[in-house]
């Protein structure tokens, strides 16, 4: 198997703590462990000093109506960070970057939200009228609608052209030597979303899990990292730009899927098969590219998904018969050498290769991993780790909080 060399890195020192597993009726064969992470701007090559605690957890009712259903989440946030800390800053930074789209074409956009996804702009009425109990009448579901398509919005050419291009996620996938498949990712983003960064949990009423995810209640009521029993995922950003007008064009016609977090969330909350789960990723239209980072319960299951907006352009799978036990996504095709200016993904390969499958496809080896720095960098906001050991789970919840 041939092996990538590069050059020695510093990095945080990998877990040295034993991870104990604990069997829990609820939790089923797979559960997302979030990290999320406060890092302040580094130099390239220095290491990693880091400190870990849980992010904060908020269970939701299946059977809740959509009025009520996150009104608890956001006011767990408001209190923990203040508003000025959490919601403010968002809301402040997703007032510029939504400028890129003309205002006259917002109602067009909050119509169609309101068409495709109906429950969920009843939840956005809901977490209104709580942000207007917080003494902030001026977020309304309206406001809410346009600001769920972020992602699609972020396509947009001469807007934050040029943000998301390195940072914007790292996706590991490794298959353990028994054929079980365990999955991670590092979401690069604007750090400033990391204090309405929460774990979410919907529970049917005798408190099983349906399924688990990283969330901004109040902001996005969709899921872009989660997993259920049998399946789970990852939504990396691929780049390319379309004008004003073409995403406007594909944001309101019917066919496309958009926006496309809502969308997954309905996937995790109904899918049980990762064959259907590759299914739906390789034909569903979409109103932005992207990589579909996948795991499933079942041996050997983990892929990424290339797509455009109208078609898959790759569909790579584990096969570790031939060699391959990793796979590791970031923004860049993995079939062309990233840029020299994004070592992300040859990095992440430099530490797997050096741990060996065994120790690299553990927990331990997927935190070194995904730990080594320029795979964690300073817009780290979270890492997830999902570990479909059936019948166990780890309870390493984690916070980065500084770094020098």
């Amino acid at each position: 198997k041939k092996k990538i060399i590069i050059p020695q890195l510093k990095g945080c020192a990998p877990l040295t703590a034993s991870v104990t597993k604990r069997r829990d009726s609820n939790m089923h064969r797979c559960v997302v462990l979030i990290v999320v992470g406060v890092l302040a701007a580094g130099t390239a090559g220095v290491g990693l000093d880091c400190t870990f605690e849980p992010a904060p957890v908020v269970l939701l009712a299946a059977s809740a109506g959509p009025a009520t259903l996150w009104d608890a989440a956001i006011r767990r946030v408001v209190d923990l960070h203040g508003w000025n800390s959490s919601y403010g800053q968002v809301f402040a930074w997703a007032s510029t970057f939504f400028s890129v789209v003309p205002k006259e074409r917002f109602p067009d956009l909050v119509k169609a939200f309101q068409v495709r996804f109906p429950t969920a702009y009843e939840e956005m009425q809901g977490a209104a009228a709580t942000f207007a109990a917080l003494g902030h009448p001026e977020i309304t579901a309206s406001l809410l609608a346009v600001y769920a398509y972020w992602w699609e919005v972020g396509h947009i050419e001469n807007g934050y052209k040029g943000d998301f291009d390195n940072n914007m996620c790292t996706s590991i996938m490794v298959q353990t030597q028994e054929g079980k498949v365990n999955t991670a990712r590092n979401m690069d983003y604007y750090i400033l979303f990391q204090n309405i960064t929460i774990e979410v949990r919907v529970m049917r009423d005798d408190m099983t899990e349906i399924m688990r995810a990283a969330a901004w209640p109040g902001f996005d009521m969709g899921v872009n990292t989660g997993s259920n029993e049998f399946i789970n995922f990852a939504l990396n950003w691929r780049t390319q730009y379309f004008s004003v007008d073409q995403m406007l064009d594909m944001l309101l016609d019917a066919s496309f899927v958009a926006p496309v977090t809502p969308w997954l969330r309905s996937v995790l909350m109904a899918t049980t098969s990762f064959a259907d789960l590759i299914t739906l990723m390789e034909t569903t239209k979409l109103a932005s590219p992207a990589y579909f980072c996948l795991g499933g319960s079942g041996t050997g299951e983990g892929a990424v998904v290339t797509r455009n907006t109208t078609e898959n352009v790759d569909t790579w799978k584990l096969d570790a018969a031939n060699g391959v036990w990793a796979l590791v996504q970031t923004n860049y095709d993995h079939w062309a050498p990233p840029p020299k200016y994004d070592p992300r993904s040859t990095l992440a390969y430099r530490v797997l290769n050096s741990l060996g499958q065994e120790k690299g496809s553990s927990l331990e080896g997927i935190h070194e991993t995904l730990s080594s720095w320029r795979v964690l960098n300073a817009n780290t906001l979270m890492t997830n780790y999902v570990v479909p050991y059936a019948g166990y789970w780890y309870p390493h919840c984690t916070k980065r909080t500084a770094f020098g």
